[in-house]
């Protein structure tokens, strides 16, 4: 049972912490195909049947995925809140600066 709940929580904290690094949803390809390919290897060595493995792995993507939708919307409400405090135009708070900047180089 141990080894089923850290399997889980393995696979939730991958979906999240890909989420929460910003990943594409593309990033969830590699993410699951490591989940499943570990849970495979470590059910398979624990001596877990074909159905009992498969169906832990499917729970496994799914909880990984689950966590990673839900990173999501926790980043981006977030975003939501700084956005709703930012001023409506920005162009009105800029400062003009002191000196001009000069981008050519002198002719020698």
């Amino acid at each position: 049972m141990a080894l089923i709940l850290s399997l889980l929580v393995l696979s939730a904290g991958m979906g999240a912490a890909t989420a929460s690094l910003r990943f594409r949803a593309q990033a969830l390809v590699p993410v699951s195909l490591a989940i499943a390919l570990a849970a495979a290897l470590v059910l398979h060595s624990d001596g877990f049947g074909f159905l009992a493995g498969t169906s832990l792995i499917v729970a496994c993507l799914v909880v990984a995925q689950l966590a990673y939708v839900l990173s999501i919307f926790v980043v981006y409400r977030g975003e939501e809140e700084i956005d709703d405090a930012a001023p409506k135009n920005p162009q009105q708070e800029r400062v003009a600066p002191t000196e001009p900047r000069r981008w050519h180089r002198a002719i020698q």
